[in-house]
């Protein structure tokens, strides 16, 4: 079994595998060969902690949604820099940065603490949501009747 999340969900091509819309979580089940819904306590345990990760992921995957897969690669390197020249005010431990400032015709100062400001930004995002998964999860891992499992959810 898997979890695509909707925002995520291509209807191209064909689903062969049984499916089902999980309204609450936005999440489209899709059942493998094999698949069965859960009946026992354990399994939908497993079942919500698999839901809930697919919900983290894609609220993750929504964060970074609007910037390219190349930038985002560059990302470690760009907040490496700023906190390089931050400490030092060398340029010369800046090279991608001041490319960049220089290209764009910005101060580095100016995109180094852009840089700064937006990394903050998102470790804080992804922090929250990983928080919130793991606050869930534990209860999940508590609950003591299938009713409390289903219970569970993001909103």
């Amino acid at each position: 079994m898997k979890f695509i999340h909707l925002s995520q969900f291509q209807a191209t091509p064909p689903i062969a595998q049984r499916t089902r819309f999980d309204a609450a979580s936005n999440l489209i089940i899709v059942y493998e060969e094999g698949d069965l819904e859960p009946s026992t306590l354990e399994e939908h345990k497993d079942f919500t902690r698999a839901k809930l990760y697919a919900i983290a992921s894609a609220k993750i995957s929504e964060l970074t949604s609007e910037y390219s897969l190349s930038e985002q690669i560059g990302w470690p390197q760009k907040e490496q820099e700023a906190h390089d020249y931050q400490s030092t005010q060398d340029p010369g431990l800046c090279p991608n940065l001041s490319a960049i400032a220089t290209l764009r015709g910005v101060s580095l100062q100016s995109l180094v603490d852009t840089v700064l400001a937006k990394a903050a930004e998102l470790r804080g995002a992804i922090n929250a949501i990983d928080a919130k998964r793991g606050e869930l999860c534990d209860l999940v891992a508590v609950a003591e009747s299938i009713e409390s499992v289903k219970s569970i959810s993001w909103e």
